[in-house]
């Protein structure tokens, strides 16, 4: 029987899929690439509201890491780069909104700022100023939460990080790993003596809290799909609504999709962590690993709206939910409008508000019950008397957001350390990158070039 034979062979179609092949065909190799899903791009993709296209999943990335810019810049796509129009986001908690202080994941990088006094008040921040002023103490504690405790308080971590870390993670700052999270700031803070110093630091220029992030003219989107162009003209074998089966090892990688079987030099799984684990169901110790990764759904309600109070962007870019209380069901929400001027310039007199669900995995499986939360949550969180919604839509990303608890740099080094008794296999994605845009790049990059090498 002919078998189909390709240099490398990539599973997944998201981001890191896209990357993996670009890199691949980049060095002359010939590719295939195989996408479950009906469409690549992964969470990276665009969504029609009211004729307006933006950004369905990711829509910013971080400009503290070089290696998304570094990217975009390959890709051509530099003159769409962006920055917010807005980065004043809020803390929503006990019913209030506070401006996000300057820092990183909710650690203040200045005690004294007035922000940060307004949320914990001239007590608590004394308090905390006193405490990270003391001898280094850490030791043991390896989550975010257990770190700033101890350095700050318990009140930093309930009024400024845990919100942060929900909003942004769907998780408590006590279950997080504080080296996953925030890598090279413990070690920063230990030299230092001092935690809210080693993030000042380590955050730099960057004086407003959002203002380390940046955008696309056109959507976060247009990475992906100018990756996709350049695997067409590259001539990549391109397949969607092909998910693969199985794959296992005879003298060269062989991979079960479409009812045939492709045999490769190369392989690399680019999948989310649980659907890594099915392929990988014949490596029993790379499968066991995955499944050690934390992976949960999230759901985003995205809703056209006109009210008139929005006029003023009450709450800025945006908002990130600290408790459940006052009848909010969302962990965060952005205004779309007043944090991107690309797409207030094309809703005309409309503004798109985004609500993200599924805190620490629970998303209400029924759209119908997530569209009724969505128009609660927006008029509490916005102030909102009698909003006009024009339209409203559900979009599920299930598996998709990693929370990387306690351990979690471990499974990862497991993980590369497993590898290496497998030559010509790989895996990247958010699973084993966090996820960041440039966690994930980056990650893609470096294994695709020592993969390659040998």
């Amino acid at each position: 029987m002919y078998m189909q034979h390709f240099d490398c062979v990539v599973v997944g179609g998201g981001l890191a899929g896209l990357l993996a092949a670009y890199e691949a065909s980049k060095a002359g190799k010939s590719v295939a690439l195989y996408e479950g899903a009906e469409h690549c791009g992964g969470a990276i993709a665009s969504i029609d509201i009211l004729g307006v296209r933006v950004d369905a999943g990711a829509e910013s990335f971080a400009t503290t890491r070089p290696e998304a810019l570094a990217l975009i810049e390959d890709l051509g796509l530099s003159d769409f780069l962006v920055s917010p129009a807005r980065s004043d986001a809020r803390i929503f908690n006990d019913g209030k909104s506070f401006l996000i202080p300057h820092g990183m994941m909710g650690i203040p990088s200045d005690l004294t700022d007035p922000n940060v006094i307004a949320i914990l008040g001239v007590t608590e921040a004394k308090a905390a100023e006193e405490l990270d002023a003391q001898p280094w103490n850490i030791t043991d504690e390896r989550s975010l939460g257990a770190v700033v405790a101890k350095r700050l308080g318990p009140m930093v971590v309930a009024k400024l990080v845990n919100p942060v870390v929900a909003g942004v993670h769907a998780s408590d700052s006590y279950l997080l790993e504080m080296d996953s999270l925030l890598p090279g700031l413990l070690p920063l803070a230990q030299e230092l003596g001092s935690l809210h110093k080693a993030v000042k630091k380590m955050r730099g220029s960057a004086s407003i809290p959002g203002s380390a992030v940046a955008g696309i003219n056109g959507g976060i989107n247009l990475i992906t799909r100018k990756l996709l162009l350049l695997l067409k003209e590259r001539g990549v074998e391109i397949s969607q609504n092909s998910p693969v089966s199985n794959i296992f090892f005879d003298r060269s990688w062989k991979v079960a999709v479409n009812d045939q079987i492709i045999s490769s030099d190369y392989l690399v799984i680019a999948t989310n962590p649980v659907s890594g684990r099915k392929i990988l169901s014949g490596f029993a110790d790379l499968a066991e690993l995955l499944s050690e990764i934390n992976s949960i759904d999230v759901a985003l309600v995205l809703l056209a709206v006109r009210a008139p109070e929005l006029a003023a962007e009450p709450l800025g870019s945006g908002v990130l939910i600290g408790d459940q209380g006052f009848g909010i069901s969302a962990k965060a929400s952005t205004h779309v409008t007043a944090k991107w001027a690309w797409v207030k310039d094309l809703a005309e007199g409309m503004d798109l508000i985004r609500l993200s669900y599924g805190r620490d995995g629970v998303v209400d499986p029924s759209d119908t019950n997530l569209l009724e939360a969505a128009r609660r949550d927006v008029a509490i969180l916005y102030g909102l008397d009698h909003p006009e919604i024009l339209q409203s839509t559900v979009i599920r990303w299930p598996n998709s957001l990693i929370q990387a608890r306690i351990g979690h740099q471990e499974i990862l080094q497991k993980i590369d350390q497993t590898l290496s008794q497998y030559p010509g296999l790989m895996i990247v994605g958010s699973g084993v990158s966090g996820n960041g845009i440039a966690g994930v790049i980056g990650r893609t990059r470096r294994k695709m070039e020592g993969l390659l090498s040998v």
